[in-house]
């Protein structure tokens, strides 16, 4: 783990010595690290310009093994209010890491798109096959970073923080994620109380705010081998047939965490004809294997305006009595017994504090021992805070 204190001198230092260091560590398979020094691009900061160098290499000469990058929040923002982000270049970090050989997951804790976002990657240009944006806040951007991996088998996004100024469009969000169809086979969103019911349940297709032209002729330029190389793969690909914008386009989808009513607005579609009543155990992907809801039950799942009547509670009534015959793999269901709780916007001052929650333990797992840690403060090697350089081995 590695945090880049702005306030000292001392970390800049540090960052030069922990650069020499990767070099020295081939066989190094998991990193987090924090905020990495993006405000100031200087030669100073040295952990960063060695990552610079990896990711425009064709082929990079070192962190041939690494695995799971993790991006953690800028301590000094999250102490001074925790309900709120840490501001993030995420397009950059993306970038960063997106093309080293063995990269399987991307992960980033408590974090929103900074006012200069920067240069969004390429879509389907991204070695890694996992995305998790835990207790983040991205709006409207969450289409660019879904389709940056080639191949995208696992996404999380769960927001936490504050939830007025986070709202989630679950359409593009869906048609996004839809790239992704043959792929995908993990998905968790616990995004229900920030979004809109008029949204959700309106079937006219909804456009995003376009990007300025400078950012796509700033993008253009920048990436503008890479396109062409891209293009080209595309031509030679056998064309994709389109499937329905529905949740049971997902194939291969087999472990699923969603709120109550976006499974339902999600097992109904949007332009794909279904109206209601509909069944939902039959508009579910086939290969489910497990399933947790989030806020059955309970009114805490309830978006923003009015919700109208689903009958939601007659759906997984029947759901639950044709399961077994209609869904053979799903054997695990968690939710209907007892309410599982959302990211309300009703918090706690340990609100993103809490980033390795069980609740994510599944997640977590991933990320759990075996990581390069450095900074200054004093903590347990279980935050993302540490007062020396250490290897923490996994425990045999």
């Amino acid at each position: 783990m590695v945090l880049q204190d702005l306030i000292t001198l001392s970390p800049f230092y540090r960052a030069k010595a922990l650069a020499a260091l990767l070099i020295s560590v081939g066989q190094m398979e998991k990193l987090a690290f924090g905020p990495y020094g993006g405000h100031f691009p200087g030669k100073d900061f040295g952990f960063l310009n060695y990552l610079r160098r990896m990711a425009a290499r064709r082929e990079p000469t070192a962190l041939q093994n690494l695995r799971h990058v993790r991006f953690l929040p800028d301590s000094d923002s999250i102490y001074e209010d925790n309900r709120l982000y840490s501001e993030y270049d995420i397009y950059g970090c993306l970038n960063l890491v997106r093309k080293l050989p063995s990269i399987e997951s991307v992960r980033f804790d408590a974090m929103t798109l900074g006012k200069e976002p920067g240069i969004w990657p390429s879509p389907r240009s991204a070695n890694y096959t996992g995305i998790m944006l835990c207790h983040c806040a991205i709006p409207v951007d969450l289409g660019i970073i879904i389709r940056s991996a080639k191949n995208l088998k696992r996404f999380t996004y769960t927001i936490g923080g504050e939830v007025d100024s986070t709202p989630v469009f679950t359409r593009p969000l869906l048609e996004s994620l839809l790239v992704h169809h043959n792929t995908l086979e993990y998905l968790n969103l616990d995004i229900e109380s920030h979004t809109s019911e008029l949204e959700m349940f309106d079937e006219s297709s909804m456009k995003l705010c376009p990007r300025e032209d400078y950012e796509q002729e700033e993008y253009e330029a920048h990436w503008a081998d890479e396109l062409k190389e891209l293009a080209s793969q595309e031509q030679q690909r056998p064309p994709t047939p389109s499937v329905p914008c529905m949740l049971r386009s997902f194939s291969r989808l087999k472990h699923l965490s969603i709120g109550s009513r976006v499974l339902y607005c999600y097992a109904r579609g949007f332009g794909t004809g279904v109206t209601e009543p509909f069944s939902l155990v039959d508009h579910l992907p086939p290969r489910l294997e497990s399933l947790l809801i989030y806020g059955y039950g309970s009114h805490d799942g309830e978006g923003l305006g009015s919700s109208p009547d689903i009958g939601l509670n007659a759906q997984i009534a029947k759901f639950l009595e044709e399961k077994e015959q209609k869904l053979p793999l799903l054997s695990v269901i968690w939710g209907l017994d007892a309410p599982v709780p959302i990211d309300s916007g009703n918090f706690s001052n340990n609100t993103i504090g809490d980033i390795n929650s069980k609740k994510f333990s599944d997640i977590t797992g991933s990320f759990g021992q075996g990581y390069l840690f450095s900074n200054t403060d004093h903590s347990s090697p279980q935050d993302p805070r540490i007062d020396t350089y250490l290897y923490h081995i996994p425990a045999s």
